[in-house]
């Protein structure tokens, strides 16, 4: 919780879900939080489906930043920079800029918000030196 009981951050790593009449823009902004940080992995519908392995992400995470744009949240996008979208992130700031959004790019790529360390091939995905 933040500050008089707002919210100070909301995350939404599923953002992508959210599409046209989804409640869920509306019920984030009903939380008032200071701020909404939303994953783009990248400037285009081929790389950020494939990043997030769900077909159709792209768009609907469109739609969720125009929604979200419209509800007059504070959003912030989130990119952490790979292979697939090293040469986007020119593309990735235009799609920030066209919705009044902040974009930070992240050079650390950390395990997921649930806890887990495994990668999907079983690994930790930590560096033993």
């Amino acid at each position: 919780m933040g500050v008089l009981g707002v919210p100070a951050r909301a995350r939404r790593g599923d953002a992508g879900r959210l599409g046209a009449a989804d409640p869920r823009p509306e019920r984030i902004a009903a939380l008032q939080p200071f701020e909404i940080e939303i994953s783009l992995h990248g400037d285009n519908p081929a790389t950020h489906d494939a990043v997030t392995r769900v077909p159709g992400s792209f768009e609907r995470l469109l739609q969720a930043f125009g929604d979200l744009k419209e509800l007059r949240q504070r959003v912030k996008l989130k990119t952490p920079v790979t292979r697939q979208n090293q040469e986007q992130l020119k593309g990735i700031r235009a799609i920030g800029d066209r919705f009044g959004f902040n974009v930070m790019v992240d050079l650390v790529i950390t395990p997921r918000d649930d806890g887990d360390t495994a990668s999907d091939d079983g690994s930790t995905g930590r560096w033993d030196r």
